[in-house]
């Protein structure tokens, strides 16, 4: 059976309560907060999109938080282009542990080498690739290029459609050194039989997930639909495995 080791929550927005994030974090450390980065035509944020208001309210209210960048729309070219996404948010660096690259099913050109000197830059920030079966090669290319970068890989071919595959991929399937997560429909109504199957798909290994339309309620993020997913997997025992795990590698300190 694979091992459970992140559970990611995409679409924080400005309606989000920031205390009840942290509430969650507290009683259940696996969890990571994925913030969409807007558009620049959506600058101020709006939807599923936070304001710049928002963003630093949280990096100020919780410094400590699990949070991972999604990285969208204008903001991959400018990550490709190898300027941090961040740096016009005045967020140091590290606060956000992750950045992901969204390509929402659309092609796009591989990066060039300002792109992997940021990555270079960047040690203490693991770089996200989605594997949606178009853009599959961006992440090989990254792995290639210098093996000391730190990447991972996020298979999801709903392209943000909520809807979750008819079969999960092995761990052989998808090669990405150990390192990879899975995301496509999941959500409080389906999460456990989703889980099963993922785990049956990349056997011993470890993984995480990753979740964002099925556990928002008409326009906004739902804390509630949140807690039910992890109130689940922590009445099966999924959440343990995760915690004795935390405690070796802490007595192993």
């Amino acid at each position: 059976m694979g091992n459970l080791t992140k559970i990611t929550f995409t679409g924080a927005d400005d309606s989000t309560n920031v205390s009840e994030m942290r509430k969650i974090s507290e009683a259940y450390p696996m969890t990571e907060w994925g913030i969409l980065l807007p558009p620049a035509a959506s600058i101020a944020g709006g939807g599923k999109f936070p304001t710049e208001l928002f963003l630093q309210r949280i990096v100020q209210t919780i410094p400590d938080l699990n949070l991972a960048a999604h990285l969208c729309y204008e903001f991959t070219h400018v990550i490709h282009a190898g300027v941090d996404p961040l740096r016009k948010y005045s967020i140091a660096p590290g606060v956000f542990k992750r950045y992901q690259i969204n390509t929402h099913g659309v092609y796009h050109i591989p990066p060039a080498a300002p792109f992997y000197n940021m990555i270079d830059d960047n040690t203490h920030t693991q770089f996200i690739f989605q594997l949606d079966g178009i853009n599959d090669e961006l992440y090989k290319i990254a792995s290639f290029e210098k093996e000391l970068f730190n990447t991972a890989a996020l298979y999801d071919i709903s392209s943000g459609t909520g809807v979750s595959p008819k079969e999960w991929p092995s761990f052989a399937e998808v090669d990405t050194n150990g390192r990879i997560g899975f995301a496509g429909g999941l959500g409080p109504d389906n999460i456990l039989a989703e889980i099963a199957n993922i785990e049956e798909a990349v056997g011993e290994n470890d993984f995480w997930v990753d979740m964002e339309t099925n556990v928002r309620t008409g326009k906004f993020f739902d804390l509630k639909k949140v807690t039910d997913v992890l109130q689940q997997l922590d009445a099966r025992g999924r959440l343990a495995i995760y915690e004795q795990e935390m405690l070796r590698e802490a007595f192993a300190d």
